[in-house]
């Protein structure tokens, strides 16, 4: 993927409102905008991946995520809970 195609992408993505398609809303807006307004100073390359397809990098970070999710102390994300 070029990285042209990726920077219309997140554009695109940052036009919209963070909307997933034309209907529907993207369910953590807010982090999105903050990914995409980090990327204006970083080169980030947007793969799609199937999810657990026994990609090892992919696996990985599955791995590394649900660590970090069970840990405790994290602070409470206060858009979810007010979208719950």
């Amino acid at each position: 993927m070029s990285s042209e195609r990726n920077r219309r992408g997140a554009n695109h993505r940052r036009e919209n409102n963070c909307k997933r398609n034309k209907k529907d809303a993207a369910e953590n807006p807010e982090l999105w905008a903050q990914l995409l307004d980090l990327c204006d100073f970083h080169q980030v390359e947007f793969r799609w991946m199937h999810g657990h397809a026994g990609i090892p990098d992919n696996e990985r970070c599955d791995v590394l995520s649900m660590s970090a999710a069970q840990r405790s102390g994290l602070p409470i994300d206060m858009v979810y809970e007010q979208q719950k």
